[in-house]
């Protein structure tokens, strides 16, 4: 028996667009949200996207603008010290306050109904787990995609061994600074990135890279699963803390899986 065909969500309405809207977090710095908004009277469920990786990039203006003239609000914010957020970037370290605080002020927004749900991959996944365990009155839902559970465990020493091949391609060299600095993908022969992994010692590999990275410096002076990687709260230690639903997307292949 054939089956009925099924109707794709269609968009609905148009978008209104108000970019740069600048957030404050608890501490005062102020991160960058840019928010879409379906032309509709009244309030309307928020989808939040926090992501390391510019919140005005092609792939996420189109999710942003998909989900708006659907019916939600939509705020897409750069995370403490990327992009146009202002602050210290340091991976890991301030997204559950910062996610949290975002929540928040969302919640309290007219043209949010009070209920937020979060979704996105990688990073933009991480930093869903890591903001629910602090409960705030707003958060409804979250969809992490191809997240993870243990930064230490699940991306930087995986099985105890440092993940090399990531580590300086995402941490060293791409994520150095504020924005992407993606210059491995055309380094001369003599810098490219199979021969920077075989550049000892370690902790001077991304100096052979052409830059200074402290992050980098501060994953290979710790090996070992102690204080430093406990710092950031490791989000298989805090599930019971969790009350929303949570809608877990993984693959085979995926470094995160």
């Amino acid at each position: 028996m054939a089956r009925e065909p099924v109707e794709t969500s269609r968009p609905l309405h148009k978008v209104r667009m108000n970019y740069d809207l600048k957030v404050p977090m608890r501490d005062g710095v102020e991160l960058s949200t840019d928010i879409y908004l379906p032309d509709v009277d009244g309030s309307v469920p928020t989808i939040l996207i926090r992501t390391a990786y510019d919140n005005n990039s092609e792939a996420t203006v189109k999710d942003c603008i998909y989900f708006a003239s659907r019916g939600y609000a939509v705020a897409a914010q750069d995370v403490r010290g990327r992009w146009d957020s202002a602050g210290d970037w340091y991976p890991f370290k301030n997204e559950a306050q910062d996610g949290y605080d975002t929540q928040e002020w969302l919640g309290s927004q007219t043209w949010c109904d009070g209920n937020v749900g979060m979704a996105g991959g990688s990073y933009v996944a991480m930093v869903q787990w890591q903001s629910a365990p602090l409960r705030s009155q707003y958060l409804k839902a979250i969809v992490p995609r191809v997240g993870y559970s243990n930064f230490y465990h699940n991306w930087a020493y995986t099985g105890g061994a440092f993940q090399l091949g990531f580590n300086l391609r995402w941490g060293a060299i791409q994520m150095h600074t504020r924005t992407n600095q993606r210059q491995y993908l055309w380094f001369p022969e003599e810098n490219h990135l199979s021969n920077l992994h075989r550049h000892l010692p370690l902790i001077d590999m991304d100096e052979a890279a052409g830059r200074n990275n402290r992050i980098w410096k501060d994953w290979i002076e710790h090996p070992s699963y102690h204080d430093y990687w406990k710092s950031f709260p490791p989000v298989e230690e805090h599930y019971s803390e969790i009350e929303v639903p949570a809608y877990g997307l993984g693959g085979w292949f995926d470094v995160f899986l």
